[in-house]
Order: structure tokens, then sequence, then C-alpha cells
């Protein structure tokens, strides 16, 4: 187990705003792009600071570090949260020994680096395979079950859960679905995303929409005069148009989903996701294809659906991707 060198009275010195200095380098940070990254990485830096407060100290050491590794031990905090923790905290004080001030452009020493040299790296465990838990069968369900409704909330709600199921979107990427996010190319329709983690839409980024499911959404958009979010919050108190926030699209796919009767254990709106990957993986498209299908920025996160190889053997596929 190593130690840094870091000198006791250059510690002592140095008086420091932790948690200003915690938004300044999220700040300058290039990884780190949507609210729930910069929100989830703050309380990561912030429950080292609260570490801190707790046990009196106002200049931490590298053994104060070792101390920190224990304290979220005896938390019994997930070995992927420690993980995270931990990463970002050896990230968060080699900043503080390099910053880089803004305004002149200078390195500036503002701590020195504890965690250097220190291995308090906890290895993340492998990744469990995707259960998917949707079948033929409740996809049926839930489709049939929503055309048997009227109105504009049963409309809207089929939408979302047939681009769910037939593109792969997440909750948040049907929330921002714009009418120019969808461009008819030829004989294809194009439709642009704004993935999960970006900070604005990539214009190579896109799926192309089913010529049904094109028409059923077009459809929509002429019958409720939609002109900018397909999915907008009509009850929004704000002059500008809003879309739909991610939560409640995850919110109104699930009370679709008990409606219907699909009630099978660990089924939530992003099974239909996981539904789309897997039967992708069916037909034998290759995993590269899925990958971009699904906006996977790491293959790892695609490979995970591969578990259904013994799936397909047991359980002959009956399922076309054809809306």
């Amino acid at each position: 187990m190593g130690m840094a060198l870091v000198k006791k009275e250059e510690i002592q010195e140095h008086h420091v705003d932790w948690l200003y200095q915690a938004d300044v380098f999220l700040f300058q940070q290039q990884g780190i792009n949507s609210k729930a990254s910069v929100h989830a990485y703050r309380h990561a830096i912030k429950c080292f600071i609260q570490f801190m407060e707790q046990e009196g100290i106002t200049r931490p050491t590298p053994a104060d570090v070792f101390a920190y590794e224990g304290h979220l031990r005896s938390r019994q905090y997930s070995d992927f949260t420690k993980s995270l923790y931990l990463h970002l905290l050896k990230r968060y004080f080699a900043f503080l020994e390099r910053h880089i001030d803004l305004e002149s452009g200078r390195t500036v020493k503002v701590y020195p680096d504890i965690c250097k040299g220190l291995k308090i790296t906890c290895k993340r465990p492998p990744r469990a395979p995707v259960r998917n838990s949707l079948t033929d069968r409740d996809v049926k369900r839930l489709r049939t079950h929503l055309r048997g409704l009227e109105g504009q909330g049963a409309a809207r709600d089929l939408l979302m859960v047939e681009l769910c199921l037939f593109n792969g979107l997440r909750d948040c990427e049907v929330a921002r679905l714009r009418l120019q996010d969808i461009v008819i190319d030829d004989d294809k329709v194009r439709m642009y995303l704004w993935r999960k983690g970006r900070t604005a839409r990539n214009s190579n980024d896109f799926v192309y929409l089913q010529p049904k499911l094109h028409k059923r959404l077009m459809s929509y958009v002429r019958k409720y005069r939609i002109k900018n979010y397909i999915f907008a919050d009509v009850n929004h108190r704000s002059p500008r148009a809003e879309h739909l926030h991610p939560g409640t699209v995850s919110m109104v796919i699930s009370r679709r989903m008990r409606e219907a009767g699909v009630k099978r254990e660990n089924t939530t709106p992003h099974s239909c996701r996981h539904w789309f990957a897997t039967a992708l993986l069916k037909k034998g498209t290759s995993v590269f294809d899925v990958q971009r299908s699904m906006g996977h920025s790491d293959l790892q996160s695609t490979l995970v659906y591969l578990h259904t190889k013994q799936l397909f053997e047991d359980n002959p596929c009956e399922l076309a991707l054809e809306y």
C-alpha cells in the first residue's frame, strides 16, 4: 500500500474553500455535460467534504484518504459507488495541484495532490447480464391495450411506447424529440436524437423511423397541431414551450404497462429498450449496428445483451421487427 510523499508543512499553509473548488473543478471538466452528471459528481465530492467536517479535518492528508475509504465501506456503499467516489476524489486533488486560473491562464497550486501514489481504487463489479423481462406477448398486450383507448393522451402514450420498442429510445430521448428532428431523406425517414449525457443534438446521431410508425407520428402531429416538441408539457406555465420531463415519460409508460396487465418481475419502461436490442440480436443484426442504434458509447454496454444467445437456443425466435 503506497503513501503519497506530501510534506506536512506544505499542507498546513493552505486554506481551501473545498466546495467552491469542487464547483470550479466540475466546470472545467470536459466529459461532464449533463445536469444529472454534474449533480451526481458534486454529491460524490461533497461526501468527502462532509466526512472532513465530521472528523474535524481542515487540511486532509493521505492518511485521511484511507480513513475515508474505510468510511465508505462502513456505510455499505455499493462497489460501483465506492469506485466512482474514490476515482473522482483522485481527479479532484490532481486538479487542485495543477489548477489553471481562467483569468490569467497560469497554473496555480491550490492544494497538494494527497492522492498521488495511493492505491485506493475500488474495482468495479462485473456488469450483470441484462434481463429482458418483456416478452413478445407482453409487447402485443401493451400495444393492443393502448390502441383500444381514445383521446390525445392515449395516442401520445402509444407513440412513446412504440418509439421505445421499435427504435430503442430512452425516456430522455423521447421527451426531447422535436418535429424538426424528423427529416425525410429520399425513401427513408431520419430521426435525429439528443442522446443521454449530451449537451445538444449531434448531426451524425440518428436512427431510421419505420414508415408505418412515421405515418402514425405525422397523423398525431397534424391532428393535435404540434409545432415544436412532439411530447410537449401542456400544463407548463412558462410562456415558452417545454417538453415533458423524462421522469414523466417513464411514469406514463409504467402506468400503461400496469393497466395492460404487464406485471412481470423487474419490468420497467427501460425494458422496452432491452426488448428492442434483444429483438435485433435475434434477427442476426451485427452487435456494432446494435451499438449504434442504442446510442452506446462503449461496446461493452451492448455486449451484455449477448447473454440471450442461450435463450435463443431454448426459445426459437418468432419475432420480426416489422411494425
